[in-house]
């Protein structure tokens, strides 16, 4: 299976990006998981968009920006380790095998 993440730098609608995607031969997506880095409220809707381009969504990518506080014993800490949990039940209410977490980096 060919997977390829669902931004690729030419600015079109998520719509029309799947379908280039799969006219170009790939199988599958891996989805940014947040609103975040311009991606909009409405992040969730790709998991259809892209399902009914014939996609396979390989993965979500759960947000980076707060990753180092993943060990915080405080509401930074706690904040973040809800949102992963979020993204677990996300996974699984969407059908999506894989979420992909960053550690900290210190």
């Amino acid at each position: 299976m060919l997977c390829i993440y669902d931004w690729f730098g030419y600015n079109v609608s998520v719509k029309e990006r799947y379908i280039l995607i799969k006219k170009a031969g790939f199988d599958g997506v891996l989805l940014w998981w947040s609103d975040g880095f311009g991606r909009g409220a409405d992040y969730q809707e790709g998991v259809e968009l892209a399902r009914k381009a014939g996609l396979f969504i390989e993965n979500i990518h759960t947000p980076v920006q707060n990753q180092d506080k993943l060990s915080l014993d405080n509401l930074d800490g706690i904040d973040l380790l809800h949102c992963y949990l979020q993204c677990i039940k996300d996974c699984a209410e969407f059908e999506i095998p894989t979420m992909v977490v960053h550690l900290p980096d210190n």
